[in-house]
């Protein structure tokens, strides 16, 4: 074989060589793209999630805290015999029959 070929065949190789080193190159910018917009993505959920805890957690504590006195006192006047003397009223029921007392405009 000549040189000449050879530096030809040399140059093709080269040519083959550079196009795929570029089409790598492109391959990795669109992995790194699809990572960064993956990890925004995370980033959202979890600060979403963290949200809904928080949520769960004031929603439960409230479940869970006794009614206060004067909400207690409202009620003196919304009386149901439920044929059980050890009967009490729970926190979301008073807080259901103040909302509905406020959309009647009963009471600011």
């Amino acid at each position: 074989m000549s040189e000449q070929s050879e530096i030809e065949i040399l140059e093709k190789k080269i040519q083959f060589l550079e196009n795929e080193n570029s089409l790598l190159k492109s391959m990795l910018k669109q992995q790194i793209t699809f990572g960064h917009k993956i990890t925004v993505i995370v980033a959202d959920m979890d600060e979403l999630l963290e949200k809904k805890k928080l949520e769960i957690d004031e929603l439960t504590k409230q479940l869970l805290t006794k009614p206060s006195a004067t909400k207690i006192e409202l009620l003196e006047d919304f009386s149901v015999d439920l044929g059980s003397e050890g009967c009490q009223v729970g926190f979301l029921e008073i807080e259901k029959w103040c909302e509905i007392r406020k959309s009647e405009g009963e009471f600011e």
